[in-house]
C-alpha cells in the first residue's frame, strides 16, 4: 500500500542498502505519485543523518545550483527557508522522484566516454562543447559534466569550440600539461614532445606539471613540453587549422625559419637545416595534405633536398 508510512519505510530500506530492483522501482513510482510533502518530509527526517561525502571537484555551492535545477523542473516548491546542507542525498531523492533510479550511480562516479574519430566529423560534448578531431585523435570524458570543472582528455590533434560558462571552467589534459578556458576556440594537439595550443578567439591559460602557467590570446599559440619548459609565439594561426575540411595550407613570401617552425607544429615532427637556408621564401596556397607529399612540393619550390631519419626531416642545399 503506497502509505506515506510505507514509503517511509521503504525509503529507510533503500538508505541501508538493502532494497533490490523491485523495491526501488516500487519506490520510484510511489514517490512521483504522493504530494509534495511527503517528498519534503523525508528531506527534512533523513537529511542531517547522511554524512558529507568528500567527491572531488564538487563544491556545496555547485550542489545547490543543481539541485534546485532538478526542483525547478519537477515543480516541487519547499520554499526559500530550506538549506541544501546535505545535497547528494537530496539528489538521490530528487531522482527518484522523476523515475531515473539508474542516474543515482552516475552522480557519484559517471561513466568516462571516449570518441574516436575520423577527420571532419563534429562531436557535440554533454555542455554544447564542438569538437573537431584530426585523424586518430580521441577524446575522453564524463558523460555528464558534473562538478566544479568540465575535463576532456585529449590525444592527437582537435580543434575545440567552447560553450561558455564562467562558472565551469573547461579544461583539456594531455599526459604532463592541461589547457584551461572559460570559453573560446582553438586548436591543440597532445604529440610526442608535448601539448601544443593555437588560440583563435579569446584566451586560454597553459600550464604543465611543474606549475608553471602562461595565457594566450587570439594569434597567439604555445607549448608545454615534456621537459618543463613553456613556450610562446605571435602571429597568424590560420595554417594550423589548415588540416580541417575546407581550408588551405597558405605561405605568402614567408621565410624558411618561419616556414619550419610552422611545419612542425603542424605535422608534429622534427625538422633539421643549415644556416645557409635562412634567407630562403615561400609563397604557395595549397589544401593541407599529407606530409609525404607536401615535401616534394616543398623540395621543387625551394631548390632543396630532404631526406627523413627516424622521424625527423632534415633539409640540405641542392
Amino acid at each position: 500500500m503506497n502509505t506515506p508510512e510505507s514509503i517511509a519505510s521503504l525509503f529507510d530500506k533503500y538508505l541501508r542498502n538493502q532494497c533490490d530492483a523491485k523495491e526501488l522501482h516500487f519506490l520510484s513510482e510511489a514517490l512521483k505519485k504522493q504530494p509534495s510533502s511527503v517528498f519534503f518530509d523525508l528531506m527534512e527526517k533523513d537529511w542531517d543523518t547522511f554524512e558529507e561525502q568528500n567527491i572531488p571537484d564538487i563544491s556545496f555551492q555547485k550542489g545547490d545550483a543543481v539541485m534546485n535545477t532538478i526542483l525547478r523542473k519537477k515543480r516541487v516548491s519547499f520554499g526559500s527557508k530550506i538549506h541544501l546542507k546535505n545535497w547528494a542525498a537530496a539528489a538521490c531523492l530528487a531522482l527518484f522522484i522523476v523515475g531515473t533510479a539508474g542516474a543515482i550511480v552516475r552522480w557519484y562516479q559517471t561513466q568516462p566516454v571516449i570518441y574516436t574519430s575520423t577527420p571532419f566529423r563534429p562531436l557535440q560534448l554533454p555542455d554544447g562543447t564542438q569538437v573537431q578531431l584530426n585523424h586518430q585523435a580521441q577524446v575522453s570524458y564524463q558523460e555528464s559534466f558534473w562538478g566544479d570543472f568540465r575535463r576532456v582528455k585529449l590525444r592527437g590533434e582537435a580543434f575545440f569550440k567552447v560553450f561558455p560558462n564562467k562558472h565551469q571552467p573547461f579544461i583539456i589534459e594531455g599526459s604532463r600539461a592541461s589547457i584551461r578556458v572559460l570559453g573560446t576556440q582553438f586548436n591543440a594537439k597532445q604529440h610526442k614532445q608535448g601539448l601544443w595550443v593555437a588560440v583563435t578567439e579569446g584566451k586560454v591559460v597553459l600550464s604543465n606539471a611543474q606549475g608553471n602557467s602562461v595565457s594566450l590570446v587570439k594569434n597567439q599559440w604555445g607549448q608545454a613540453l615534456d621537459n618543463g619548459s613553456l613556450e610562446v609565439e605571435s602571429g597568424d594561426v590560420q595554417n594550423y587549422l589548415s588540416w580541417q575540411e575546407g581550408r588551405f595550407l597558405q605561405f605568402k613570401n614567408v621565410a624558411f625559419p618561419i616556414l619550419v617552425n610552422q611545419l612542425e607544429r603542424l605535422y608534429g615532427v622534427k625538422m633539421l637545416w643549415p644556416a645557409s637556408m635562412r634567407n630562403k621564401y615561400l609563397t604557395s596556397t595549397s589544401r593541407y595534405e599529407p606530409l609525404a607529399q607536401l615535401l616534394p612540393k616543398l623540395s621543387l619550390s625551394l631548390n632543396i633536398n630532404y631526406r627523413i631519419e627516424n622521424d625527423t626531416v632534415v633539409f640540405s642545399e641542392k
